[in-house]
């Protein structure tokens, strides 16, 4: 199963932040599926170009513990049942995606954004 992470600090009160994920994973072509009190969950829906293995599902927590009026923390995953093989998978390039879709955001400032294992 391929999973990739990274823990990302915005300046954005907590309030906009889930708006604003809304619509940075739905301009990057994700379907999102729910959106709870701390969490943000999307999928990939297009089954042209891959099997149902390599649809990819992002989940995003929220951390409230360590909000903060305008700055807010969250981990972002993502993962598939895709086998990792190479680095250059389908889950891998989803990854890669959104992360640039984060870090290249204009409705918030990026304090930190840190890969992790």
């Amino acid at each position: 199963m391929a999973r990739y992470a990274r823990v990302v600090t915005i300046a954005l009160p907590r309030a906009r932040l889930k708006e604003q994920l809304v619509q940075t994973l739905q301009a990057c072509e994700l379907t999102v599926m729910h959106v709870g009190e701390d969490y943000v969950v999307a999928r990939e829906t297009d089954l042209d170009d891959v099997s149902m293995s390599q649809l990819v599902t992002v989940e995003v927590l929220i951390d409230n513990a360590t909000a903060q009026s305008d700055v807010t923390k969250f981990d972002l995953v993502l993962k598939n049942k895709e086998l990792t093989l190479k680095k250059d998978n389908h889950c891998f390039a989803w990854f890669d995606r959104i992360s640039r879709a984060i870090a290249e955001n204009e409705n918030w400032e990026l304090l930190n954004n840190v890969a992790t294992m």
